[in-house]
């Protein structure tokens, strides 16, 4: 943390604050959001993409309720029911199903990290599309391009 004199410089500038509490919580261990904005989206998306780092959403319907009602509970209660209220919101790799939620806070991983059998598909697919229905649109048949290669192994693809 910075002490009140090394922040003096940056307290006239929202946009400075804003930048060192972006890369303070991009940079710790555990990130816990105070609401669902886009800061924190685009944090959690982050912190997924670049590897994983645990990122708490508070679950606050149930933990207000809880929250309201705690002193009608002993601790060991009050806790049980606390990390049952956060299941699903505690951060946990993979929480999310593939295709749920927004694009900036579950980010698919790269296309260069899909397995070879994933490309095989792809490429089949493409060959099978691109002979026909397209060019034929554009009033072309049959017509193909050129092989494209995809990296390092030098297999061709029609693209």
């Amino acid at each position: 943390m910075i002490a009140n004199e090394g922040l003096k410089p940056f307290l006239p500038y929202s946009s400075r604050l804003a930048a060192i509490d972006y890369i303070v919580c991009d940079e710790s261990d555990v990130f816990v959001t105070n609401n669902n904005g886009n800061m924190a989206k685009i944090l959690a998306g982050r912190r997924r993409y670049m590897g994983h780092k645990r990122t708490v959403r508070p679950n606050a319907k149930k933990l207000s309720a809880l929250l309201m009602a705690r002193d009608k509970m002993d601790w060991d209660t009050f806790s049980k029911k606390v990390k049952i209220s956060q299941r699903g919101f505690m951060g946990e790799p993979d929480e999310m199903r593939p295709g749920r939620g927004e694009f900036h806070e579950y980010p698919y991983s790269c296309i260069c990290q899909k397995p070879l059998n994933d490309v095989e598909t792809s490429r089949s697919r493409v060959q099978v599309g691109e002979s026909y229905g397209e060019n034929q649109r554009m009033g072309q048949k049959n017509v193909r391009k050129p092989p494209v290669s995809l990296g390092d192994n030098d297999d061709k693809l029609t693209g």
